[in-house]
């Protein structure tokens, strides 16, 4: 019966018991602490039942300890039942409290029976047994079949309490409750065992089975719903949820779906052998647009026995915390409340919220193409809105015929519709946005062709996000409304146009021929839809400033004295403030007023140079310049395109970007150009009209021959007038009305005062300073600012005093200003201005044309000298590109220090070798470059000669730095009567570099 086995589990069950209690005890509820008590009875149970049937033991002892077992198992149940009663909420019956009441006053009364028991013998009796007569056994009474009677009974009561309260609640969560009976009937069935088939050798397990039911009982308790239960409740719910879900595993096979996934999955698929990829080849996924290896959200068009439904598919790939993929899940909303009920597609700003946590969902490349109905608010007014609705439902059909399952599409605004869709090209985009016009424009809806207008954003690298590529499409469909004549957005730019076309005759003319021309160049310099459009709308407003010049300045027919000349040149200032002040054309506004800025830093108003000039002002500067050449202006007669075309080419690399001048000369050449400027300009200018003397800037096509910057003698205009009460001008003089634009009647129609004369900036400055003065003085001097009429600003020396005038027999302030603006002094100030802000210029834009690590040119740079050099006509152009052999294993075996240094070292060597007739660049990584000019008399030998002499240089250079490290050279060579591009050089020079690398490198090859 005793055996060392049972007497250590039954002390370990004891133990957990005890620290079990403690852990209850520690949660501060009523049940906890019921619970508790429990534990701590059945870990006495356990002790004194191996006390009672140790081998040896005392008649005493055995009476003893048999004593204390049973009224700790009395104890056990009776906590037990009065847990039962909280935990399933019955302490409150009435009924049930009157039973537990009566329980406990017969569990007392049987306790002390069973205390009492060692002396009286009322309970159970003992005799020996065995060989020897060493192992005592009891003889039940009838108060010890009481006392089983009574266990039986709280049981009972416990099972009838956890039924009850099974029955009341619903079917999720009736297992906690029923597993607690099934381990009372396991503890029963187990007792009665021992009672009535145990031998005297077994011992009695059911004692260890009221430890292990309160385990369990504090399992269900308390981790039960944090874990079973929830998790019994979540299967539930997936199961009858709306949203359909389906599950795949780590293997790509089919692990769950619920039951809302019917029309998604059919029912004999829904096995171990249906996989991930028929799946997504049965739902017919875009994965050209979708990337499913990451997470997506994504529009999905279904079909049914209602017909089309749309849905949004939100896919997860699940990861471990070691991120190893444990599944792929797919959740299927219905995108009703998410899509327009007119054309099915998704709202934007749905699908913007949904991109938010998926923002590398999108495979490149894909271009996004957004359409725009014109003259629909016409539509809508004349036809009826419902006629509106047909037409955005023919596009919206128009654009799923053409990009079928494979696109995504959103409705963005009234009639603005965008498509995402997976295309390979730029041009590819453009061409299916053609196809689109084409087919809605074929569409009879019974009230005229229908026409739309479209932009397109092609994203090629994920450089550009998906929601910045979509913004980008949908402002240039906005400029793009605004060019159209048709569309009620373009009233702002024809008031614009018309009131230009009033100061300037020439304007509209002019406009359609910069607007043709610089399409055709920014296309050949491969702008995107956006910077094309935007060209277009800087190619019609460039000149809106000039509303603001006088018109017997901007139409006087001879040339510009320097005054008028500044006057003349604020155009491009006020031109900003225009476009700056309209939320449509804030875009341009920058570009508006630097399109006279010169590419060597000589133009206006900022002086940048190069690079820093925008992109799209240097195209137009090329293209408006060449028109303003070849067609009349009033201060001096066209001249030919074959002059246009020298002087551009002369101009190159001082006035004009020459990578652009480039391009243009080689536009120019095409037929359909030269068709065009026959077209707009109403004539063939040949090479056989007048001579043309060109000029050393644009500047000189304006302005007559400047007094000396050097000379000191000056004549200074000054003007006189005077003041009455509160600064009021009530006398002026002829000058005053050229120096500030005011005239007699403008005086005398406006009041004007002196304070009208100031900008609003400086009259606080300037009444302070004048009361300051005149409270010590009867005389002012001083400088200040003048507000001329027209807005414009200049500095004066201002003389005042005050006089008595006889004939008004009242007191009047007497003023003489002076314009300074031409003082010898305010020159040399502004010139001291000017230098430094050049010089500080020069700097920012020299820092971004150099290789911050190897101080040579970069890329750009090297193109824009290149092309310049290709544009002359008394030299040769040898390009050369190198490239250090086995870099990587280089830098993988010396680190990435040592390989800058040598990196710094080929770039040293590079440029010593090439100077002074060539520039050295660094392309990128360890690619290097150099453009070398030569003499037209250059031989072909001397060629061969001098690439071979600069490759032994450089290596010799890097021989000296590291023995292991050698380069590669390949080289090509435009001769002048070769009108070769920079790109062509590159491609040339790369293909010999190619050869050599692919021979083992350290050597050279020329084309």
């Amino acid at each position: 019966m005793f055996s060392w086995p049972y007497v250590v589990i039954s002390l370990v069950f004891a133990l957990a018991n005890i620290v079990f209690a403690f852990v209850s005890l520690r949660r501060h509820d009523p049940k906890a602490q019921l619970l508790a008590a429990a534990m701590i009875s059945a870990a006495i149970t356990n002790v004194s039942y191996l006390v009672s049937i140790a081998p040896s033991a005392s008649l005493f002892l055995v009476s003893f300890s048999s004593s204390v077992y049973f009224a700790s198992i009395d104890f056990c149940l009776l906590f037990f039942f009065a847990y039962t009663l909280r935990f399933t909420e019955l302490h409150s019956s009435s009924v049930f409290r009157v039973v537990l009441v009566c329980c406990a006053a017969y569990g007392c009364f049987d306790v002390l029976a069973l205390m009492s028991n060692p002396v009286t013998g009322v309970v159970l009796s003992y005799e020996q047994v065995g060989l020897g007569g060493g192992v005592w056994q009891y003889v039940p009474g009838l108060l010890f079949l009481m006392h089983l009677a009574f266990c039986y009974i709280v049981i009972g009561l416990v099972a009838v309490a956890l039924f009850l309260k099974a029955a009341s609640v619903p079917s999720v969560y009736r297992l906690r409750y029923l597993s607690l009976l099934m381990v009372l009937f396991v503890i029963v069935a187990l007792n009665a065992v021992f009672l009535y088939f145990a031998t005297d050798s077994m011992p009695d397990v059911s004692v260890l089975l009221y430890s292990v039911m309160c385990f369990l009982v504090y399992q269900m308790a308390y981790g039960f719903r944090d874990s079973n239960m929830v998790r019994e409740a979540q299967s539930m719910i997936l199961r009858n949820m709306e949203t359909a879900l389906v599950l795949f595993d780590y293997e790509d096979r089919f692990a769950y779906c619920n039951e809302s996934t019917g029309g998604i999955i059919p029912e004999r698929k829904r096995n171990r052998d249906y996989t991930f990829s028929e799946f997504v080849a049965d739902c017919s996924f875009n994965t050209a647009l979708v990337n499913l290896q990451e997470n997506a959200s994504f529009q999905w068009k279904t079909k049914d026995a209602n017909g089309a439904r749309f849905r949004r598919c939100d896919y997860q790939v699940l990861k471990d915390e070691k991120d190893r993929v444990i599944g792929k899940l797919f959740v299927f909303f219905d995108s009703s409340l998410e899509n327009d009920l007119l054309t099915g597609f998704q709202y934007q700003s749905s699908f913007e919220r949904a991109l938010e946590s998926t923002p590398t969902a999108i495979v490149y490349p894909f271009a996004v193409i957004a359409c725009d109905i014109d003259r629909l608010a016409q539509i809508n007014s004349l036809y009826g809105r419902d006629k509106g609705d047909l037409a955005i439902q023919a596009l919206a059909n128009v654009l799923r015929d053409l990009f079928g399952k494979r696109a995504y599409y959103l409705r963005s605004s009234e009639a603005t519709l965008v498509v995402i869709a997976p295309l390979s090209s730029i041009k590819e985009a453009r061409h299916a946005l053609e196809e689109v016009r084409d087919a809605f424009s074929e569409v009879d809806l019974g009230f005229g062709q229908l026409s739309m207008e479209g932009s397109v954003v092609f994203a090629a690298q994920d450089d550009v996000s998906l929601s910045d590529a979509i913004a980008l499409a949908l402002d240039t469909l906005g400029e793009k409304k605004l060019l159209d004549p048709q569309s009620s957005h373009s009233s702002l730019l024809d008031s614009f146009a018309q009131t230009l076309m009033e100061s300037d005759l020439e304007t509209d003319s002019h406009v359609r021929r910069t607007q043709l021309l610089g399409r055709r160049l920014g296309e050949r310099l491969g702008l995107s839809e956006s910077e094309l459009t935007s060209l277009d709308l800087l190619c019609l407003l460039h000149d809106i400033g000039k509303v603001g010049i006088p018109m017997e300045i901007l139409n006087k027919p001879g040339r510009l004295t320097d005054s008028e000349w500044q006057v003349m040149k604020s155009h491009v200032e006020k031109g900003y403030r225009i476009a700056n002040a309209s939320p449509e054309l804030q875009k341009i506004a920058p570009l508006i007023l630097h399109h006279h800025e010169f590419w060597n830093g000589m133009g206006y108003p900022d002086g940048l140079s190069r690079e820093s000039i925008p992109l799209l002002a240097r195209i137009l500067s090329v293209v408006d310049t060449f028109d303003a050449m070849t067609n009349d202006r009033p201060y001096r007669p066209a001249i030919s395109v074959a002059e246009a075309k020298e002087e551009l080419a002369r101009c190159a690399n001082v006035q004009f970007d020459p990578i652009i001048v480039g391009e243009f000369l080689a536009l120019l050449e095409e037929p359909e150009s030269r068709q065009v400027i026959q077209e707009l300009s109403g004539a063939d200018r040949g090479a056989d009209d007048a001579p043309f003397v060109a000029p050393k800037s644009l500047e000189s096509l304006f302005t007559d021959n400047a007094p000396s910057a050097e000379s000191c003698l000056r004549i200074a205009e000054y003007s006189s007038y005077s003041l009455g009460d509160n600064m009021r001008i009530v006398e002026i003089d002829d000058a005053f009305t050229r120096m500030t634009g005011y005239t007699a009647q403008d005086v005398q129609d406006y009041g004007l005062t002196q304070l009208d004369l100031l900008p609003p900036e400086d009259r606080d400055d300037y009444l302070s300073l004048i009361s300051s003065i005149c409270a010590v003085d009867n005389e002012a001097y001083l400088e200040h600012r003048i507000r001329r009429k027209n807005g414009s600003t200049c500095f004066v020396f201002c003389y005042g005093r005050d006089v008595y005038d006889a004939v008004s027999h009242a007191k009047r302030t007497r003023i003489v200003i002076s314009d300074c603006m031409e003082s010898r002094s305010m020159q040399i100030i502004a010139r001291r201005e000017r230098i430094s802000a050049r010089r500080s210029i020069s700097m920012w834009e020299d820092s971004a044309r150099r290789d911050p690590l190897t101080g040579l040119f970069n890329r750009e740079a090297l193109r824009s000298e290149t092309e310049a050099a290709l544009l002359k006509d008394d030299g040769n152009v040898l390009f050369l590109i190198l490239d250090v052999d086995f870099f990587k294993t280089y830098n993988d075996t010396y680190g990435h220090p040592q390989g800058d240094e040598l990196l710094k070292v080929l770039a040293s060597g590079l440029s010593e070798t090439v100077f002074p007739s060539g520039i050295a660049a660094r392309m990128g990584g360890d690619e290097f470059a150099a453009s070398v000019y030569m003499p037209k008399s250059t031989s072909l030998e001397h060629v061969h000669s001098a690439v071979k002499n600069t490759w032994e240089r450089v290596s010799s250079v890097l021989r000296d730095y590291d023995q292991s490290a050698s380069v590669s050279l390949g080289a090509s060579y435009s001769p002048s009567e070769d009108r070769s591009s920079f790109a062509r050089l590159y491609r040339e020079a790369d293909k010999m570099l190619y050869e050599v690398k692919k021979g083992g490198g350290n050597n050279f090859r020329c084309f």
